[in-house]
């Protein structure tokens, strides 16, 4: 409201007091939204890195693990070679060993991919460097490691199958079978999903 007992002088020095109170506050606030646009952009890339060191983390333990059983289940078979077709009892320890190996191997590569999708999640929200497009999704195009112990479940059922008899502990053998081609659907399934 404007006072009419003072001078049309007086008014506009109060005006342009008030004109240059509003600009520095305004420039205090722009100041403020740079400081939380910049922490909030520190801690986007903090959860972009952090997201891809776990997901690099689980599949480094997935791949131990698939190269342990491996490396085991060789060996077992191998020591007991001679006894494969006429002692059912010998194809026990390699096929639980790989059964186990195959379930923890599947919460693993889970684990991998959930780590993934967050970090593409994250790396939408960063400033963009490259002058990429947002929203832009990455296809999975293999996930060797998958197929390949989806491959080798198969290989080692079909032999357990072939080189040994199945009168005793046949379900073993069925489950590993089962789950080598479970895997291996799993596997293709991924390869054909967008990540979200």
């Amino acid at each position: 409201m404007i006072d009419t007992t003072k001078t049309l002088e007086e008014q506009k020095v109060q005006l342009a007091q008030s004109l240059t109170d509003l600009n520095s506050k305004v420039t205090d606030l722009e100041k403020i939204k740079d400081a939380l646009q910049s922490a909030a952009n520190d801690n986007r890339k903090l959860h972009y890195q952090e997201a891809g060191q776990w997901a690099r983390h689980y599949s480094i333990v997935r791949m131990t693990i698939a190269t342990f059983a491996v490396t085991a289940c060789a060996t077992l078979i191998g020591l007991k070679w001679d006894e494969l077709a006429s002692n059912e009892y010998v194809w026990n320890a390699p096929i639980c060993l790989w059964l186990f190996a195959s379930l923890i191997f599947m919460a693993f590569t889970y684990q991998t991919f959930d780590r993934l999708n967050s970090q593409m999640k994250y790396k939408d929200l960063l400033p963009s460097q490259t002058g990429e497009p947002k929203g832009k999704r990455a296809w999975m195009l293999i996930d060797a490691g998958a197929i390949a112990v989806s491959l080798l479940t198969i290989l080692f059922g079909d032999m357990a199958f072939t080189r040994g008899s199945c009168e005793i502990y046949c379900q073993l053998k069925w489950a590993l079978l089962a789950v080598g081609i479970g895997w291996y659907v799993f596997a293709i399934f991924v390869q054909l999903t967008k990540w979200k």
